[in-house]
């Protein structure tokens, strides 16, 4: 898409960047679903930002801006700089702050302090001087604001080679309307100082847009300060004399172009012939909607015909004449394929999770006996219970084996014959020593268990080793048997349990048996066989005392041995049971899981249905396919398929839940952890997200066919016809805002200046197969009124987003005159009747100064002192009432003869204006033009000229001193009028400012 900056300024800014980046999730979810799933590298090539100080932050559906850097959130307080000028007494230095150069201390007594507190809550409250203190004080101190803007500029892709900006604001508030003039002028600085090839935007919604959402009152501030904020913008753009911003000691700005290269502006009013469109929805709602749209419409590379439109219109602008300005309509109707998609899958997913907590299968038993005996797919390395303390039985002296493990094994020995070393020994007769046969016997039975270093295998090394061996088989069969339990057939969760019961039954009954089978006593036998050692060795060399000793010692041997398997089957079988316990437990919890999941899926459901309802609901477009069950039943169970009988899934549902992978794995102490994956991927310990996430990853892309329907083959389906597919179209995209051609022709008479109007419908038609048909009988009737269908993506070419589920119309009319928009001209009025109030509805104080006059001037036609009001001041007229002070110190110094037109005396050095106040002249300005030498003097553009102002209202404040009262003498003075015509040095216009500055209260 092409590098685009989108700000948008106070709350209905903001509601449109939100509903733009709605727009532009649909691109996220598109490129996420070609990447398989994975993480995306960050879409730079269009950048989003919303200013505000409303803690209210916006949302569409179920996107929302990033607090993290899209957000900028104004945390500038203006109470404080309200308190610090309030407290400035005359004769004080000026407050230090910017500020105070066009926020003064008189304006700031006029603020309630209940109106500053509530501005960080509920917004500048149609006080734009609140909004502007704003974005001086962050420029001053926190700088969220431009730091925000300036990692924008940052985070762009310059790939392109040029840069849009977009600005949107409505300019009846406080917030955004005092927030646009700075923001404009910042944005400038910042292409400039970075060397961009860029042009700027700016949407403004109009006050009547708010019509019957904003109280009377508060209304009525709106339009006056709709009007003030226009009236600044037109003046900018223009550019007839630089205008400077100044924000901090080290930051300002010289304005000497216009700021924007197009303004549209918009209200949601229409002609009743497209109205209909709009009934039920409130204007204020459908601006931020449209003009996310008609951003959207030229962010994408494939539609060139409007910025063609606007190319034109920019090129045949003159500048300072009043026609750069644009109104425009919008429709869409857009398949509806994210929301479909994502409501699928959650349906899909708490289908499979459901099935995961079905009831187990009644051949549960069977399961555990295959398991058992080491027969069940997937699980067959469970180790063999062939002990006789187990029911198996084994010959006296033969390999003692009570477990095997099932691979692996460690041969056990056989019990060794104590006496078979001694077949020569008779009751009567031996040729062995006592003490020898006693030391061969220990080393044997040593050698044996294992307690001596011997070649032969070892009885308790074996025994050790099969045990370990056996434990963890155990647990790894166990652990696969779960798993593929839970992986595919019935039951899930339930039928794992079932199964963990099962076999933990019979663990416990092969503990029963073996504990009501004798347990052998070795003690007794033990103790015979040293009683027969030590007769043995006290003897000499008699052998029935060592046949008696060897009988004996063996009956210990097989006695220790028996005694060894029992206490060893006995702990084994208890670490057996406790394994099944611990996983018995662990899958109790992953039933609570996946009811807890169930409920987040019902969550997600209900989100989505709520954020489709959104997208219904919303004014200027049409969603497809309606959002009922029959059609959303249809599309599921195209995908799903079928199911067969038997089974308690779809056949491709039940394909993708056999993609779950599930784990037990040891946790602490006895504890076992159940861990979720897709796929064979990475698994997770399973918690409610974690399940969540890997069925979800399982179903994947199942869905996925469903985005690839074009818009014009899911209207074919229903039965759309052509002919009213194209009314709609025309009808829903009516102009978004009244304006008067009559007027425009009085204001531009020359018939090149007529409004350039351009109509376009954005949409890829199917070049075959279904949705063909309609689409190009639908581009035919379009082209039959003069409204071409344009394609979105170019020819053969690979996008990043969607292309098919839309089509898009966009009429815009450029070349339009301010005043000829019929809700301007009904701004007027509020204005006039604020201009002059307490609380200016200007921000920039040439504007407010030139207000006040100008209210004044009304005062003065009414009460006769003038011959006719005074109309809109503007040029050098507008820069003199940057000081409003001054001219009425001006006034009274010349009607007082202290200012006048002096010439050198030997001519040298040329001529001037000089103030003479009784001692050294102070000469200023070299024009014989008055105001031209006085504008410096306003605008205080030089240290010189701040000290010469300064002077000449020190001047005027000693002829008050010296007479009694010089304000009504210079009164006086101008209602005489002027006394030659023309007045020298002093054009009519300025001797009816200075004449209405003479009735301004000093101030």
């Amino acid at each position: 898409m092409r590098s685009s900056l989108v700000v948008g300024l106070g709350g209905t800014g903001s509601q449109a960047v939100v509903h733009l980046k709605r727009r532009l999730y649909t691109h996220e979810q598109w490129r996420r679903l070609d990447g398989g799933g994975g993480p995306l590298a960050p879409a730079t090539d269009v950048v989003l930002r919303a200013v505000d100080v409303d803690n209210s932050r916006p949302h569409a559906g179920l996107v929302s801006l990033d607090g993290n850097n899209e957000d900028i959130a104004l945390a500038a307080e203006v109470a404080p700089v309200i308190r610090r000028l309030k407290d400035w007494r005359p004769g004080e230095q000026p407050p230090p702050s910017p500020i105070a150069a066009w926020f003064k201390p008189d304006d700031a007594r006029h603020i309630k302090e209940s109106q500053t507190t509530a501005f960080m809550t509920n917004g500048a409250g149609q006080i734009r001087a609140f909004g502007r203190i704003a974005f001086f004080q962050d420029m001053i101190g926190d700088k969220r604001a431009r730091q925000g803007l300036s990692s924008a500029f940052d985070a762009i892709s310059q790939s392109h080679g040029e840069l849009d900006i977009y600005v949107v604001t409505s300019v009846a508030g406080g917030t955004g309307a005092g927030l646009v003039i700075d923001t404009l002028a910042w944005l400038q600085k910042e292409g400039r100082d970075r060397d961009l090839n860029f042009r700027t935007t700016l949407f403004c919604v109009m006050p009547a847009a708010f019509k019957g959402t904003l109280s009377d009152l508060t209304f009525q501030a709106g339009e006056a300060n709709g009007f003030a904020t226009l009236r600044e913008l037109d003046r900018l753009i223009k550019a007839e004399q630089p205008v400077k911003f100044t924000w901090s000691v080290n930051d300002s700005h010289v304005m000497e172009e216009a700021p924007v290269s197009q303004i549209y502006l918009l209200d949601g009013t229409r002609q009743t012939s497209s109205a209909r469109r709009l009934r039920g929805y409130r204007a204020d709602q459908v601006c931020p909607v449209a003009i996310a749209d008609a951003i959207y419409a030229q962010l994408l590379p494939g539609p060139q015909a409007g910025r063609i439109s606007r190319q034109v219109n920019e090129v045949a602008y003159t500048k300072a004449e009043n026609d750069l300005y644009s109104t425009f309509g919008i429709y869409v109707v857009e398949y509806a394929w994210q929301p479909l998609v994502s409501g699928l899958t959650v349906q899909a997913a708490a289908r499979f999770t459901a099935d995961l907590l079905g009831p187990a299968p009644a051949t549960i038993g069977e399961t555990v006996d295959r398991f058992l005996s080491g027969t069940l797919d997937g699980a067959t390395g469970v180790p063999r219970l062939v002990g006789r303390e187990l029911g198996g039985g084994v010959q006296r002296r033969a390999a003692p084996r009570w477990l095997e493990p099932a691979e692996g094994a460690v041969p056990f020995p056989p019990v060794p014959v104590l006496a078979e070393p001694y077949q020569d020994v008779k009751a009567f007769r031996t040729k062995h020593v006592n003490a020898d046969v006693d030391a061969d016997v220990t080393s044997r039975t040593a050698r044996f268990l294992g307690t001596a270093t011997g070649t032969q295998r070892q009885f308790y090394p074996a025994a050790e080793r099969n045990v370990e061996l056996a434990r963890v088989q155990w647990r790894e069969s166990l652990y696969a048997a779960v798993g593929l339990l839970l992986s595919g057939g019935p039951g899930g969760a339930n039928a794992a349990v079932a199964f963990l019961t099962g076999v933990g039954g019979r663990i416990r009954q092969y503990e029963e048996d073996l504990q009501r089978s004798p347990a052998p006593e070795p003690g007794a036998k033990r103790g015979l066989a040293e009683q027969e050692r030590q007769t043995l060795l006290a003897a000499h060399k008699s052998g029935r005392k060592q046949l008696r000793y060897l009988a004996a010692q063996q009956d210990a041997l097989d006695a220790l041995v028996e005694r060894d398997c029992w206490e060893r089957a006995t702990r084994l079988l208890g670490y057996l049971g406790r394994t099944v316990a611990a996983a018995v437990a662990e899958l109790t919890r992953l039933r609570d899981v996946l009811e807890e999941t169930g409920r987040v899926f019902e969550a997600d459901s209900q989100a989505i249905a709520g954020d489709r309802g959104e997208l219904d609901a919303a004014p200027l477009r049409r969603v497809v396919p309606p959002s009922t069950p029959e059609i959303t039943d249809r599309f599921y169970a195209e995908c799903v398929g079928p199911q067969a009988q038997g089974e308690t899934l779809p056949v491709r549902l039940a394909e993708r839940r056999r993609a779950l992978t599930w784990s037990l794995r040891p946790g602490t102490g006895d504890q076992v952890r159940l861990h979720v994956g897709e796929g064979g991927g990475p698994e997770r310990e399973a918690g409610p997200a974690e399940v969540a996430r890997a069925i979800r990853g399982c179903i994947g892309r199942l869905f996925d066919p469903l985005r690839h329907k074009s818009v014009f083959e899911i209207l074919e389906t229903s039965g759309e016809s052509p002919d009213k597919l194209a009314e709609e179209f025309e009808e829903g995209g009516g102009l978004l805002a009244n304006y008067d051609r009559a007027r425009h022709f009085d204001i531009q008479r020359e018939s090149q200046s007529a409004p350039q109007l351009s109509a376009y419908v954005y949409a890829d038609v199917p070049a075959e197969g279904r949705g063909h048909e309609l689409g190009t009988q639908f581009e035919g009737r379009l082209s039959r009124h003069g409204i071409r269908v344009l394609p979105i993506a170019k020819p053969g070419e690979e996008t990043e987003y969607p292309t098919t589920d839309k089509i898009l119309y966009f009429a815009v009319q450029h070349r339009l005159v301010l005043p000829a928009f019929t809700s301007v001209e009904r701004l007027r009025p509020s204005y006039d009747s604020r201009r002059g109030g307490t609380i200016s509805p200007h921000v920039l104080i040439e504007e407010k100064g030139a207000a006040r006059i100008e209210d004044r001037a009304k005062e003065l036609a009414e009460e006769g002192v003038l011959a006719e009001p005074m109309g809109d001041l503007k040029e050098t007229a507008l820069s003199l009432c940057a000081d409003v002070e001054l001219l009425r110190c001006t006034a009274i110094a010349y009607a007082h003869s202290r200012l006048e037109f002096r010439r050198n005396a030997d001519n040298v050095g040329g001529r001037w204006y000089a103030l003479f106040p009784g001692r050294t002249d102070v000469p200023f300005g070299r024009s014989r033009d008055l105001a031209q030498s006085l504008e410096p003097l306003s605008l205080a553009r030089t240290p010189r000229d701040a000290a010469t102002a300064a002077e000449l209202k020190r001047l005027a404040a000693e002829l008050a001193e010296q007479y009694d009262d010089p304000a009504a003498t210079t009164r006086d003075f101008f209602a005489a009028g002027p006394p030659g015509e023309p007045t020298p040095g002093i054009a009519p216009w300025l001797w009816t400012v200075l004449t209405v500055a003479s009735h301004i209260d000093p101030g």
